[in-house]
């Protein structure tokens, strides 16, 4: 497919987080497919006005220093998007967040001519909807983008609020099962890194309060209490206005203080090897729960313990692929990590089964073709109806 696009995020790497995670997968799975990208996106390590250029295979990344207030960063990023478009011919841009990067992608389209693309996440719905600088932003961008695309139906369903009827397009997330899959040598890195005859809980991202960290801590108190070969492992980053929460619960338990471990964020190739680790992933999200963590989990044949909570329940089949609870439920978290820790043949059964369902739903041919038949329908062209599995999440009307 010979297109040039423009990709708008927030957060790319070397940032660290889930959406640089994301934005760098998307970036390399379409530069993989033929499509010359351009990332447009802001970084605290640069002075404000300043911009650094990379070129690497297909990718080109712009990045820019953020202002002190955001309508001048947003005036800077409005420039160098509109003057990306004519250095490069860009045809299409996608914004991989619903906020300041999806106003900036929909408004420089329609002032270049050329049409837009957003990508909403969960986290956009918990946060940017709820807070009076961006909503004005979000709700614009999300009516005026030339095609909408969602992660989940629960979330399409969500989108629809705002929008009406005009369609949602379905992009599942996906995972590369080459990278994430159980290794053979699981045992020697848990070894090295001091888990060998432990149970390991997991938890990747950012560890704060609203996802879930409270009600992480009990369920880990409780197990941990009973049995003090537990381990809690922290993949990610514990958010700066949460810490005391964890330095609060170690004061609180200082007989299991060496059993909490914390990692910061990682590579991709690192992350399998860590969670290799884990013997159960739990995903304890108050209100929306990222697919991204799941999926990856379940390709290392790692049982995952999520709340039922949107976007949860399209990835994890209770009793078959994982478990489920209801938010803030610490006892029943603890009870389905004890359950599964009793019975390892249960355990492997979830885990065979989890990765058997990633290979055959979440590959990621299957998310490209979702996505580049949104570009299509955006660019006006494109068969009415070809990859119907994807074409749009129903409205409201169907339920």
């Amino acid at each position: 497919m010979g297109l040039r696009l423009g990709l708008l995020t927030e957060k790319f790497p070397a940032e660290i987080g889930g959406l640089a995670r994301h934005s760098d997968r998307t970036a390399r799975m379409l530069a993989a497919y033929g499509i010359d990208v351009v990332v447009i996106a802001p970084t605290a390590k640069l002075a404000p006005g300043d911009q650094q250029q990379e070129m690497r295979e297909r990718i080109t990344e712009i990045r820019f220093g953020v202002h002190k207030h955001s309508g001048d960063t947003l005036q800077d990023w409005h420039d160098i998007a509109l003057a990306a478009k004519k250095k490069f011919g860009l045809e299409l841009f996608h914004a991989l967040h619903a906020s300041y990067a999806a106003y900036v992608a929909v408004y420089t389209g329609r002032y270049a001519g050329i049409p837009s693309v957003v990508s909403m996440r969960g986290t956009d719905m918990d946060s940017a909807l709820v807070d009076p600088r961006r909503m004005p932003l979000v709700s614009w961008a999300m009516e005026k983008a030339d095609a909408v695309c969602a992660p989940s139906m629960d979330l399409g369903k969500k989108v629809h609020t705002l929008i009406g009827d005009r369609p949602v397009y379905l992009v599942p997330n996906s995972v590369d099962a080459d990278l994430f899959k159980r290794y053979p040598d699981a045992a020697d890195f848990r070894r090295r890194n001091g888990l060998e005859a432990t149970k390991v809980i997991g938890f990747i991202g950012e560890a704060k309060k609203k996802k879930g960290l409270v009600t992480l801590l009990k369920a880990f108190s409780t197990v941990a209490h009973s049995d003090l070969s537990t381990r809690l492992l922290i993949v990610g980053a514990v958010k700066r206005e949460d810490a005391h929460l964890i330095q609060g619960f170690l004061k609180a338990n200082p007989t299991i203080t060496r059993l909490l471990t914390l990692v910061k964020w990682c590579d991709p190739a690192e992350l399998a090897r860590w969670i290799n680790c884990m013997d159960v992933l739990v995903i304890p999200a108050l209100r929306t729960a990222g697919p991204s963590p799941a999926l990856e989990a379940m390709a290392c044949e790692v049982p995952v313990v999520s709340t039922d909570v949107p976007g949860a329940g399209e990835v994890i089949r209770p009793e078959s692929t994982g478990f489920l609870f209801p938010p803030k439920d610490d006892a029943a978290l603890a009870a389905n990590i004890q359950r599964l820790f009793r019975d390892d043949a249960l355990r492997r059964q979830i885990g065979l089964a989890g990765r058997s369902w990633v290979l055959g739903e979440a590959a990621p041919e299957k998310e490209r073709e979702a996505l580049l038949h949104a570009y299509d329908r955006a660019l006006g062209r494109g068969e009415k109806g070809r990859t119907i599995k994807f074409e749009v999440v129903p409205g409201q009307r169907g339920g």
